[in-house]
């Protein structure tokens, strides 16, 4: 005679033996370590890997959602601006609203009016600054030349004192 099948395969009939109580821990008590390879031998590449009490990875929830960024500001742009309008700083006024600008135009990073801006007055600045230069240059030479022609001492010429000292 053959035994019927139960309808739920893990629960027992009636009249089968009970589980022994070394079968199910007691409650509370921790489940006997898995076993760790020896130092020195690993598995095979791509053979699994045995379990150490961790959850499988795949079965966890996916990453948290990032939080948005916060909108570029336009700071960069407003430090170029006012470092151009300086004219001492012209020229880091400028290569910074450059690099506003280049910015810009890869990732559309705000303050493109205020780069123009800073771009124009800090070469405005620079151009100016090179005028300026370039005439003291030329006032300097002038008046070297003019004391070579006329010599040690002070001189009138057309209303204009010069006091020479050529040496």
């Amino acid at each position: 005679m053959t035994t019927p099948e139960h309808p739920n395969p893990g629960e027992s009939s009636p009249g089968a033996s009970q589980p022994t109580p070394e079968a199910h821990p007691a409650p509370g008590a921790y489940p006997p370590p898995a076993a760790q390879p020896t130092p020195g031998s690993y598995p095979a590449p791509g053979a699994p890997q045995p379990a150490a009490g961790y959850p499988d990875p795949a079965a966890l929830p996916g990453p948290y959602p990032v939080a948005p960024q916060p909108a570029p500001s336009p700071t960069l742009a407003i430090v170029g601006l006012v470092t151009a309008l300086i004219p001492c700083t012209a020229l880091v006024g400028l290569v910074i609203s450059i690099v506003v600008l280049v910015r810009g135009r890869r990732g559309g990073a705000p303050g493109r009016g205020l780069a123009v801006a800073g771009v124009i007055v800090g070469a405005l600045w620079l151009v100016a600054g090179v005028v300026a230069l370039a005439l003291g240059a030329f006032g300097v030479a002038s008046l070297v030349e003019t004391c070579a022609d006329l010599g040690n001492g002070v001189h009138y010429v057309d209303g204009v004192r010069y006091e020479c000292n050529v040496g």
